[in-house]
């Protein structure tokens, strides 16, 4: 009697684990199917990125060029663009709001590593090597040509989980590094180099986290980062090897307005306009030379 008790109460107990269980899958599956996922291509996609800053007056060319990518139709399908804003002009006059200590001290490493041959402004770097060839009004170098695999991006409230299953991108070491990105902002600079102009930027990096990536995987935290006004989001990934600063390989996309508190519409991530690529028209006018300030 004893043994028939304890088996009834062995079998209510199981049954329960498999309802909690059941629950579990259900509620997980659902998370998941909620998710807002990006599929990157399996193509190389290059990651591109310029240096700037609202105290420097050789910058606003080229943050207008950068801006025409958003009409571009290799966007996110083959380039991934993002803009980070130095600190190291903020003394000269006029305090850039997007600027970051980390964004100057990125660029600095790409000195020390020897991928760059200064640290200036606009600064461009095309998967992590210097590319000086918008000052000659080049267009942007061609990605290299085969499949490298895909990265699959999707958020689900403030966590952020990239994933792959290509073996060419499962490195032991390898590094995550997740951007949030605003784009249709602008500024009224009223000191400064820039004095009286107001600026337009596009693909700013908002936010910028980095995590280990492992066995294919890596995830990251940025809560809160829903609660910043901005017209467009878009959102940006990469990975890196350990002390390497090269991509080896780049997704992005913009995100649906219902990611965003403001009403402005915006494009799947799949969904590219069929316009004359950027990369071959010709570059808007701009300077003809990079500056340092005076003083950091």
């Amino acid at each position: 009697m004893v043994r028939q008790v304890s088996g009834q109460r062995w079998k209510r107990g199981m049954v329960g684990v498999a309802v909690l269980l059941c629950t579990w899958l259900h509620t997980l599956e659902r998370a998941h199917a909620a998710a807002f996922v990006i599929d990157g291509p399996a193509a190389r996609v290059q990651l591109l990125e310029l240096y700037t800053s609202e105290g420097c007056s050789s910058c606003p060319p080229a943050d207008a060029w950068l801006a025409r990518l958003e009409q571009d139709r290799t966007l996110w399908q083959r380039v991934v663009p993002v803009a980070l804003h130095v600190d190291y002009w903020d003394g000269l006059g006029w305090r850039d709001r997007f600027a970051s200590p980390a964004h100057g001290a990125r660029q600095r490493a790409y000195e020390r590593a020897g991928h760059a041959s200064g640290t200036y402004t606009p600064g461009w770097f095309v998967d992590g090597r210097e590319w000086r060839g918008w000052f000659a009004r080049q267009p942007l170098p061609a990605a290299p040509r085969g499949e490298v695999g895909s990265l699959q991006l999707a958020i689900d409230g403030a966590r952020i989980d990239v994933a792959t299953a290509h073996p060419s991108l499962i490195r032991q070491g390898s590094v995550l590094h997740v951007a949030l990105l605003g784009s249709g902002l602008s500024s009224e600079v009223r000191r400064g180099e820039n004095r009286g102009r107001k600026l337009g930027h596009a693909f700013v990096v908002l936010q910028h986290a980095q995590a280990a990536f492992t066995a294919g995987r890596g995830t990251v935290r940025m809560p809160g980062w829903r609660r910043e006004p901005v017209p467009r989001r878009a959102i940006a990934a990469w990975i890196t090897a350990t002390g390497n600063p090269t991509p080896l390989q780049a997704v992005g996309g913009w995100l649906p307005a219902a990611a965003s508190p403001t009403t402005t519409p915006t494009t799947t991530p799949t969904t590219t306009p069929t316009t004359t690529p950027t990369t071959a028209q010709a570059p808007l006018s701009h300077a003809s030379a990079a500056r340092r300030p005076a003083s950091r």
